[in-house]
């Protein structure tokens, strides 16, 4: 209860504005295991289903004698993150074999309303889907029928399915409670709501994959994240020269400093988060120097903390070609007012999928990290979802899945499946960062490029210390 409620705080920055309190709830219990329900009739529903179910692996077939429920229940599931195969061949060679013509033998398989006057036929049916080892577990989705006739439905499915991988939905009203109650008694599990299936199979699987141990939920005091990957042994850190080049990150510096993109970006990068290779420079002819070392072409940027869209206000340049362009642009920059703290020369980062990884701090949990869709149209597309300290590939890759982004963690246009140990790492040395400044209220990375080998790249970092600090527009 209380969902739509939002703290104050959260709403000054993009996290808080995708994600409330609820959010981080929701984190909890994904993390955890807990089947979470939303309203009190699903509470008593979806128990006596977990019960009768037990453990159960992801994958769902449906069985109805109504395309509408079949594809309702369908439509649950998928909710719930679960998985709808297709009947192997021969499973549907053979539920063909026994059904009508005109039914259909996809999933869900819709076997139509004339089964009530062949009874052997649904028989048949049932036998053959519950046993079918494409599925983990079937819904058996009944609708309206007179008593005597609901009676004989559940004679046919104690006959014909199994009761440890069948999960009987049946939206009837009274007209069928004499019917459900025999099918509980045989050890059914039994329910008139799609959701209340739905929840119960999601949490069949969470038992399923657990371990029995609970994960760790915070960081430890003064602990710290080990570098993987390329990042252990050089990556960008080192030999793109990103915390080097930007003064005082190796002594750690004031958390004031660390609010400039530079400074955060050089203490991800020596925590081994993969940042691409940048210079902070005073003036015209040191970006151009910067830019000719780094390679063109090049990104120039504004490098100050208190402005947090610089897009918006004119301050990142992209695509900078040559000296002369670079010279340009620094004047440029400085003519708009916005290099009083100097300009970042960045290498170009090419990818088609950009996120969005983020620390905010929850009233209720601590520091929280969100990800989402990442560049200018973080707000536009407005999803997000958050993941609990500590993340691991398993809890990342279903907060992305929670947020809409299930397509850009696998192959992508032409591009490799995303490297979700870098993207772990990023966000562990953004939380742990997050602990060392102690005072900040949200640590944006945005965007994390996505290069077409799947590599994740830190390309500009926002720290705020409160919404009382923003100087730019209102409500950005």
């Amino acid at each position: 209860a209380g969902a739509g409620e939002r703290t104050a705080a959260a709403a000054a920055a993009h996290t808080g504005s995708l994600v409330g309190d609820d959010a981080a709830f929701d984190a909890l219990c994904r993390q955890t295991g807990a089947c979470r329900v939303h309203d009190l009739d699903d509470l008593f529903l979806v128990p006596p289903i977990i019960s009768a179910v037990g453990r159960a692996g992801p994958r769902v077939g449906v069985l109805s004698i109504s395309g509408g429920a079949a594809v309702s229940v369908a439509d649950a599931c998928e909710r719930e993150g679960l998985e709808l195969p297709p009947l192997a061949p021969e499973t549907a060679e053979r539920v063909g074999e026994v059904v009508p013509g005109f039914a259909s033998c996809q999933n869900p398989v819709d076997i139509s309303g004339t089964f009530v006057v062949a009874m052997e036929q649904f028989k048949r049916s049932l036998e053959i889907l519950t046993s079918a080892e494409e599925f983990d577990a079937v819904a058996l989705v009944q609708t309206v029928h007179p008593p005597d006739l609901a009676e004989r439905i559940a004679d046919v499915i104690i006959e014909g399915a199994d009761p440890r991988r069948a999960i009987v939905v049946w939206i009837a009203g009274s007209q069928s409670a004499s019917a459900r109650a025999k099918l509980r008694r045989a050890g059914f599990a039994v329910t008139e709501r799609a959701s209340a299936c739905a929840m119960a199979l999601r949490a069949a699987r969470a038992l399923a994959e657990r371990s029995g141990e609970l994960p760790q939920l915070c960081l430890p005091p003064g602990g710290s994240v080990s570098p993987r990957g390329s990042a252990s042994s050089g990556g960008s850190a080192s030999s793109g020269g990103s915390a080097s080049s930007v003064g005082s990150a190796s002594s750690g510096g004031s958390a004031a400093a660390w609010r400039r993109p530079s400074e955060a970006m050089a203490q991800l990068a020596q925590r081994g988060a993969d940042v691409a290779p940048m210079r902070l420079v005073k003036d015209g002819q040191a970006a151009a120097a910067a830019a000719a070392e780094l390679g063109f072409p090049v990104v120039l940027k504004a490098d100050s903390a208190e402005i947090s869209h610089k897009t918006e206000r004119g301050g990142v340049l992209v695509g900078l070609r040559d000296e002369s362009e670079v010279r340009a642009g620094f004047g440029a920059l400085r003519e708009a007012g916005l290099v009083q703290d100097g300009a970042l020369v960045q290498t170009v980062v090419s990818g088609k999928r950009e996120l969005l990884l983020s620390v905010r701090r929850d009233p209720v949990f601590g520091f929280v990290l969100v990800v989402g869709f990442g560049g200018v149209l973080t707000e536009a597309i407005g999803r997000a979802a958050i993941a609990l300290p500590q993340p691991t590939e398993e809890t990342l890759r279903e907060a992305m899945h929670a947020a809409g982004m299930r397509a850009l963690i696998g192959a992508f246009r032409g591009g490799r499946p995303l490297q979700l140990p870098a993207l772990v790492h990023i966000a562990r040395a953004a939380l742990e960062m997050a602990v060392a400044l102690g005072s900040v209220e949200h640590l944006e990375i945005n965007p994390v490029i996505v290069d077409d080998d799947g590599w994740p790249h830190v390309v500009d970092v926002l720290i705020d210390a409160g919404p009382e600090r923003r100087t730019d527009d209102p409500g950005s």
